[in-house]
């Protein structure tokens, strides 16, 4: 990095970086050389006031930070027992080192102040029968909330934690940041990540299941913790706990977000659960045994009506059904 107008900018936009939570590892290792190079003395001064001047009200603290300055403060402690460096470069580094962690501090401060003043503000998303919606959190993690299901987050995340809650199912898509861990609510259950895609299925007269497409993902109850890895899923029955984890096949667990249905060994009930939500309708069986049977195969549901999908799978199972009034009653002797 050359020590001219276009350094100066290049290290005042690393320093913005830092403070306004954007900066990579890579750039993190070219602003600690830069701390640890005393030849950066003059553009390091400039800069600092200039952007302790500057600094954005919205500004958040990673705490990942505190490395760069815990590796600056150490070394340039160490120069002090190097006599080949002047006292004057010591003086500086250590001096910029301080400014940056007082910057830092400041920032912490700054919006502990503003969540107390100001508290994040709830934002309530909810779906109809029959419909489905993507949804742009504050940290740019993408969720896609299924029919019949409810979202609540903040307005804002704060610095080191983001909270939402979820009654129903979504896929998400979490952006990475390993400083705040994704935490989803569901009941009683907590599901915990860093950055992944997964699906969570959690209605009220449903066991709670979790489908991981990418990465890993733990759930925590009162009592267990379970972790799950791309392709597996686990189910929660209350008083029993968590189901033993299991393999699913790899897009099985977004399907639903492109109106496909996915019938991999699914009971004919749990398809019909899935057709209430979507046609908002009631499903009702006439015996056990037809509720029970087990379906294979995708449909496209999204553009077809509820008549053209039974009728689809009437072929499978050779059931008969009537309507009355919102509710669909299925007949015939089962698989």
């Amino acid at each position: 990095m050359e020590h001219n107008s276009e350094g100066y900018i290049a290290i005042e936009a690393l320093i913005k970086k830092y403070i306004d939570n954007t900066i990579t590892a890579a750039e993190l290792g070219i602003l600690h050389g830069i701390f640890s190079n005393p030849a950066y003395e003059v553009h390091l001064k400039a800069v600092l006031e200039n952007v302790w001047n500057t600094i954005p009200e919205d500004a958040q603290l990673r705490a990942g930070h505190r490395k760069l300055l815990a590796e600056n403060i150490k070394a340039a402690i160490a120069d002090q027992e190097r006599p080949v460096r002047s006292q004057a470069n010591l003086y500086w580094r250590m001096a910029a080192v301080i400014l940056l962690l007082i910057i830092s501090s400041f920032l912490l401060f700054q919006n502990t102040i503003r969540d107390l003043v100001y508290p994040p503000q709830l934002t309530e998303i909810y779906t109809k029968a029959g419909e489905r919606t993507k949804v742009i959190l504050p940290d740019g993690t993408t969720v896609w909330l299924n029919a019949q299901s409810h979202l609540t987050y903040p307005d804002r995340f704060k610095y080191n934690s983001r909270n939402i809650a979820l009654t129903g199912e979504a896929f998400f898509n979490v952006t990475p940041n390993t400083d705040a861990p994704f935490t989803i609510t569901t009941g009683d259950l907590q599901t915990t990540v860093l950055g992944t895609s997964f699906n969570i299925r959690s209605y009220s007269d449903e066991p709670f299941r979790m489908t991981v497409a990418t990465g890993k993902v733990q759930v925590k109850s009162a009592t267990q913790t379970i972790r799950v890895n791309a392709l597996q899923q686990t189910t929660y029955f209350p008083g029993r706990g968590f189901s033993a984890v299991e393999t699913v096949a790899p897009d099985e667990a977004m399907a639903w977000t492109e109106g496909t249905l996915v019938l991999n060994n699914k009971t004919f009930e749990e398809v019909a659960r899935i057709l209430e939500r979507w046609y908002n309708v009631k499903i009702t069986f006439t015996n056990d045994t037809l509720r029970n049977c087990k379906l294979m195969g995708e449909y496209e549901y999204t553009h077809q009506s509820l008549p053209a999908v039974l009728h689809a799978l009437q072929f499978i199972l050779g059931f008969e059904y009537e309507e009355h009034n919102g509710t669909i009653v299925i007949r015939g002797d089962g698989c």
